[in-house]
């Protein structure tokens, strides 16, 4: 196939990262997977009607409030005064730097009451006691 213009450049590049299954880009909500991140934005506010300001650029999570977005980007590597020493991620808070390091040191201090399960973020435990 011989392409010519700039636009058939462009063309052919979707073309092949289509044909060759290259698809990186996933829906947090449905995992469908795209080629393009900007089809995943594009799908997410036609299809799951998230607005645009509430999904990260770089990763595509999605988030109800800007706020809860540029905690987010901290872990990105936005500026926080929370970081590992060990491997340099960025936390947006204290309690994610202490879960984080619990990790670490293969630490799992918050248990479940009821199955005894250990989890070594409390959030974590917390999301796990709603369903046990």
């Amino acid at each position: 196939m011989g392409y010519t213009s700039n636009e058939n450049q462009r063309t052919k590049s979707v073309h092949n990262r289509n044909s060759t299954k290259s698809t990186p880009w996933k829906c947090p909500f449905c995992s469908q997977a795209f080629a393009l991140k900007s089809e995943v934005g594009k799908h997410l506010k036609q299809i799951h009607g998230v607005k645009q300001q509430s999904v990260c650029q770089i990763c595509s999570k999605c988030f109800q409030t800007p706020t809860g977005l540029e905690l987010h980007m901290i872990s990105h590597g936005a500026k926080s005064r929370y970081l590992c020493s060990l491997c340099g991620k960025a936390c947006s808070s204290s309690t994610q730097l202490e879960g984080h390091m619990n990790s670490h040191r293969g630490l799992k201090p918050h248990k479940c009451s009821k199955c005894g399960k250990a989890f070594s973020y409390s959030y974590t435990l917390r999301q796990h006691e709603k369903m046990c």
